[in-house]
């Protein structure tokens, strides 16, 4: 039968690890936090490793939302954030990203109060897309400037 992280007595938290097994988090933990590769999971989903999945939908409702602002100069706020390339320690793998602690100095909304910290990337998207349409607007202002000086 399918049973929820409630219906083990005292068990507040069952991890998978790596290679499957199923784990018991230790007795005493008091969250409700599952991990997948770790038997210490700091968040309500904790998997170390790469998810594979088609969607990720992230809640997004205005009805959900208070004190709307479009972000101010968002190219400014992208020259302070390096995108990187690297290679994870633990395997070597290489990767492309950011480093939390930049992220942090310019969007610290959007990185964990965590001892390894974790960005979310979603939040840059509304960054990005302020970005693209302040370049497309400096474009089409050259681009008229370009018209009235040809003629």
């Amino acid at each position: 039968s399918i049973f929820s992280i409630n219906d083990v007595s005292g068990i507040p938290s069952i991890d998978v690890d790596a290679n499957g097994r199923i784990l018991l988090a230790p007795y005493g933990i008091t969250t409700d936090y599952v991990g997948i590769g770790t038997t210490n999971p700091v968040s309500k989903l904790d998997v170390k490793g790469t998810i594979t999945c088609t969607d990720i939908n992230s809640t997004s409702d205005i009805s959900l939302k208070d004190d709307i602002q479009t972000f101010e100069n968002p190219i400014d706020i992208l020259e302070k954030i390096r995108g990187v390339r690297f290679n994870w320690k633990k395997d070597n793998r290489p990767s492309v990203g950011v480093v939390a602690q930049e992220i942090e100095k310019v969007l610290p909304e959007l990185v964990s109060d965590t001892d390894v910290k974790s960005v979310n990337y979603n939040g840059i998207v509304g960054v990005l897309i302020e970005a693209i349409k302040d370049q497309q607007t400096q474009i089409n202002n050259l681009k008229e400037e370009i018209l009235l000086l040809k003629q």
